[in-house]
């Protein structure tokens, strides 16, 4: 339910904030940055609609799934949790990109690189403090070939995952701040390599596991 209340709050919000700025901005609006050039734009009305669709069609995804674990008889902790996730996590990633939007359309400078590589760190510790949490799913969480056969293996890849990620998350916001110009390298490769850590933990694990 808070997760429900959560996601149509910053949907409103984003609505709100189209409705309130749309008169005084530009015809055309930054959408895409690479560095401090703008590399991508877009006419206002549709640059102002853009992420509070994308909001709209991500709710309706995330009450969808959430349905179907339902219907699957999911746990209902997890299900909270998986909609806390999708509305919570990347709800907000969503709004802070909107507010970039309207921010920088409106004459305001932001560092947009900065922004979004610590939206993204802070969005991956929150997921990694989820992971732990979750009971075995076809939604989310550490899912592969090893994890989905077996809850103990479920349990104890997921609170390695969720460890990981929560330290995935702090590097790169300390990283794109001490080093901003490698911010895209950073991003990529650590997200590469814990996901490959974790593949290759899972493994191990269900091997350990099913050996007993």
């Amino acid at each position: 339910m808070r997760a429900n209340i959560v996601g149509i709050l910053l949907i409103l919000s984003a609505l709100i904030l189209s409705v309130a700025t749309y008169p005084r901005l530009p015809n055309q609006l930054a959408v895409h940055w690479t560095g401090e050039a703008v590399t991508g734009s877009l006419p206002t009305l549709t640059a102002v609609s853009l992420m509070p669709i994308v909001m709209v069609i991500l709710f309706i995804l995330a009450k969808g799934l959430t349905l179907l674990m339902s219907k699957q008889a999911q746990n209902q902790k997890t299900i909270s949790l998986v909609e806390l996730a999708l509305l919570g996590g990347l709800m907000s990633i969503l709004f802070v990109c909107h507010l970039v939007i309207i921010l920088t359309g409106s004459g305001i400078s932001l560092d947009t690189e900065l922004i979004f590589g610590i939206s993204l760190g802070l969005l991956l510790m929150i997921l990694g403090n989820v992971m732990p949490q979750l009971k075995r799913n076809m939604v989310f969480g550490a899912r592969n070939q090893y994890t989905l056969k077996n809850d103990k293996v479920w349990t104890i890849v997921n609170r390695f995952a969720g460890r990981a990620f929560f330290i995935c998350g702090l590097f790169i916001v300390i990283g794109v701040i001490i080093i901003p110009s490698y911010q895209a390298v950073l991003i990529v490769s650590t997200v590469i390599f814990v996901a490959v850590v974790v593949q290759f933990y899972s493994r191990a694990i269900y091997k350990r596991v099913t050996s007993n």
